[in-house]
Parts: structure tokens; sequence; C-alpha cells
């Protein structure tokens, strides 16, 4: 059983029990391994089989999924005019990324226990960041995004602050929630987006 058919069965389970949360951090977590399936076979030139990895009943997430994730969180407005998908220069997909991750603090449900607050800002910049991406005109840049910069679901986030930073599992939430709009600034300055 491949590592993308076990997080569907997550995803299908998740989907049972109604946790949309789990639900969302498996769904990241498939499309994670897709891009990696996929960026394997193209550079060994193979033909993509992928019927090892179905799992009964389970539904891929496709990019105007996506749009409606973040339409439903409140990051995109029903009537904003959006960008075609591949239709941005680098430029333009990270400075629609920039102002999309900047609303990110003002749409979380401050209601909610602190950890259900980390993990809305963490899906709402997965979604951003996605969404960025899918917009890209320049697909080849965009796989080196994904292979250098991957989305993290929020265990894997709170892992990796845990461990780069040293911090205790409370802390690492606190810093999530605190860092949601932290853009990675050799990105930023490599667009000449530095100061945005």
């Amino acid at each position: 059983m491949t590592a993308e058919r076990r997080q569907k069965d997550i995803a299908n389970a998740a989907k049972a029990a109604g946790d949309d949360v789990l639900r969302r951090e498996a769904q990241y977590n498939i499309e994670r391994y897709q891009a990696a399936y996929d960026r394997i076979t193209d550079k060994a030139m193979l033909t993509p089989d992928k019927s090892r990895m179905r799992v009964s009943g389970f539904k891929d997430v496709k990019p105007h999924e996506a749009l409606q994730r973040a339409a439903d969180y409140g990051i995109l407005q029903v009537d904003e005019n959006q960008p075609a998908f591949r239709s941005l220069t680098d430029v333009g997909a990270r400075q629609w990324y920039l102002e999309h991750d900047r609303r990110i603090p003002d749409l979380i449900d401050r209601s909610k226990p602190l950890e259900e607050q980390a993990r809305q800002a963490c899906e709402m910049r997965n979604i951003c960041r996605t969404l960025a991406r899918e917009f890209m005109k320049d697909q080849e840049s965009r796989k080196t995004l994904d292979e250098r910069y991957p989305n993290k679901s929020f265990e894997e986030l709170i892992q990796d602050k845990m461990l780069r930073k040293g911090l205790s599992r409370q802390q690492a939430i606190r810093d999530i929630l605190e860092t949601s709009t932290k853009t990675n600034k050799d990105v930023n300055r490599k667009l000449g987006l530095e100061g945005n």
C-alpha cells in the first residue's frame, strides 16, 4: 500500500466522520505525493500508472475545488476577478499570493481553540500557495517551488517548528498563528518583491 493510498483512506474516513480539517490535511498530502510521482515519471520518461494508487470512494481535489475552499474561507470574494489558471508571470503569481496571504489573520475564527485557529491559518496558507502556483504560466518554475517549498500539513509544520526552532508543541502552534503571513524573503527578493 502506497503512502498516497494511506492518505486517501484517511481522507475517506475523515469525510465519513465529518472531520473536514483532517480530510483537508490528508488531501494536501495526497496532492504532494501525486506531484512527486508526476515529476519522477516525467524525468524518467515513463507513462504514469496510477492504478495502484486508487482507493474506492476517493475523489481527487481539482484546482477549481481549491478556489471553492478559498471562497468558503473568505480568502477570495465571490465577485473578485480571478486570473485564469496558468496565466500569470512568476512575479504576478507571487503578488497575488502576497495580497491574499495578508488576509489570513483577519479570517481566522478567534472563537475557536488556539490549535484550531492555527489549523485554519495553515490550511488557508496552503490554499493561497496552491492557487498562486496554479496561476503561474511557467509550470516548470512551479515544479521547482513545489519541490523546494512544498505545502506542509499541520502536523508536519508543527514538527518542523519544534525541531528547527526548539519549540514545544504549544509554542509551535502559537508560532504558526504568529507567522501566518510571514513569507519567504528569498523568493520575494528573487522576484524583486522584497518589502512587499
